[in-house]
């Protein structure tokens, strides 16, 4: 089979229907906004977010001057926002970094499982809101499997073990809605170190039965809605949409925090439509006493959770599977292929399933500036986690996570196993810029010219916007200028 080539050619985010309905609608939205209630404007760590993603990809705003030793063949390089909210292209090049990270510097050869956890409905705000409760979750989501996998290892007379995994709390649904849920890799097996001088001894585990998921599923569920009780998310135990009197993030913030809530219920929370449905084209936690229900292979479901854990990866050599799997894990909240635009200035979203026969989600641009604003996570907030025997401070990390080949190479020398590194501890040599995660993924060498195959050179890294205006202009590039932001159309009310 031929390998496909690829050609770079410079991204362009101001041609996007995204950037464009940003650029036209956002000021009108944030003072729509600024009007709710209090009459506050969104948060600063919002308005940072939207204001940088104008800036991304734009070369008025700076760029990397790049050219060509042998035929001077001259490359432009935009800055990135690296924000983590919606944009796209920063969302992409993270997943792909982190992917790679993960499989070249932590992943150890051994199988693996990704074990799913989605909450219910109502509790999908505070989850949005409270980066404290999302961790709290986590860690009755992760010790469950952990005590599950430990007790079957247990059962086959491993008394000392340990897991590993690592989890992306992902804060988006395909709707465009915020839907906090968690997404784990787990080692599909267990570490032992029968004898303390040699390195931990890794024994794979039996898959999971479709009633071992539906016991841990209950087991969530349970500590869960005790957890909400005595936080006061949850007054008692058949009234799960009750929550505090006291809510801190509404009152530094209504209108974010309407826009978050109406995004986790499919509502509409400011403008025309405030309140109602979000547009379609094409249930809450239930009771306490409920039985937990198996919906598919290794699926099970219970007072508005759910689990699944039917997907694994059980031969320890396809690491490009494996890089894939994280990839999907790590992806981002928007997806441009699915944006468009419609003739009467309203949006389609495309689902990425169909739901009960809907296909698209409709929204006005003021519908969709609101639920961008509300996928944007508050600072601080962690969405990448590590356990077991993959946490940093883990005793047997170095042990365990170091490269198998490498490992066993070095072993065979009489040689010393490197301690495996973080990000921070990567060389540059080591570390993912933007030219190595072109040439990992799309076989494209930014090193090298495409015209002649000499090596291209950084001439000059352009910072302000005035110098960026002088040379593209000499260049006779259009895009000498930022694209105008189109000022607010609401009038303000007295």
């Amino acid at each position: 089979m031929r390998e496909m080539r690829f050609t770079y050619n410079r991204r362009r985010p101001e041609d996007t229907i995204l950037y464009q309905a940003i650029q036209e609608h956002w000021q009108s939205f944030a003072s729509l906004a600024e009007q709710y209630q209090t009459r506050r404007p969104l948060p600063g760590y919002v308005r940072k977010e939207v204001d940088s993603y104008l800036g991304c990809g734009i070369l008025a705003h700076g760029f990397l001057h790049l050219q060509c030793n042998g035929c001077q063949e001259k490359k432009l390089v935009a800055f990135s926002c690296k924000k983590r909210g919606f944009c796209p292209s920063c969302g992409a090049r993270r997943m792909v970094e982190t992917s790679a990270y993960l499989v070249d510097h932590v992943l150890p050869y051994t199988p693996y499982r990704q074990w799913v956890l989605s909450v219910p409905i109502a509790l999908r705000y505070w989850l949005a809101s409270r980066p404290r409760l999302v961790s709290e979750v986590y860690q009755i989501f992760s010790k469950a499997i952990d005590r599950y996998m430990r007790q079957k290892a247990k059962a086959l007379g491993i008394p000392s073990c340990k897991t590993g995994a690592v989890t992306f709390v992902q804060r988006f649904g395909s709707a465009l809605n915020l839907n906090c849920h968690y997404h784990s890799l787990f080692i599909d097996g267990v570490y032992h170190r029968p004898d303390p001088a040699k390195p931990p001894k890794f024994v794979a585990l039996k898959s999971p039965t479709d009633q071992d998921i539906a016991g841990l599923v209950s087991e969530i569920a349970t500590k869960t809605i005790r957890l909400l009780q005595k936080r006061e998310y949850l007054k008692h135990d058949d009234d799960y949409s009750g929550g505090t009197d006291k809510d801190l993030f509404f009152e530094a913030s209504p209108s974010q925090a309407a826009a978050v809530k109406a995004s986790t219920l499919h509502l509409i929370a400011l403008g025309e439509r405030a309140g109602q449905k979000v547009r379609y084209i094409g249930k809450g936690f239930g009771s306490l006493g409920e039985a937990a229900k198996v919906k598919g292979r290794r699926t099970a479901t219970v007072n508005g959770f759910s689990l699944h854990a039917n997907l694994s990866l059980a031969d320890p050599s396809k690491r490009a599977s494996l890089e894939k799997l994280v990839r999907y894990m790590a992806r981002s909240s928007v997806a441009l292929q699915r944006l468009t635009r419609q003739d009467d200035g309203n949006y389609h979203y495309q689902l990425k399933s169909p739901w009960s026969r809907q296909t698209h989600v409709l929204l006005s641009p003021q519908e969709l500036m609101e639920k961008l604003c509300a996928l944007v996570p508050p600072p601080r907030a962690h969405l990448t986690r590590f356990s077991g025997v993959l946490s940093p401070n883990a005793k047997w990390r170095g042990q365990v996570i170091a490269d198998f080949m490498r490992m066993q190479i070095e072993t065979a020398l009489g040689g010393e196993v490197p301690k495996p590194k973080t990000k921070r501890e990567l060389s540059p040599g080591e570390k993912y810029d933007w030219a190595a995660l072109l040439k990992r993924i799309y076989k494209i060498d930014m090193k090298v010219c495409e015209k002649c195959g000499g090596k291209l050179t950084l001439k000059a890294k352009i910072l302000n916007a005035w110098e960026a205006e002088k040379i593209l202009t000499t260049m006779g590039l259009m895009a000498a200028r930022p694209p105008p932001i189109k000022p607010s159309m609401v009038v303000e009310l007295l």
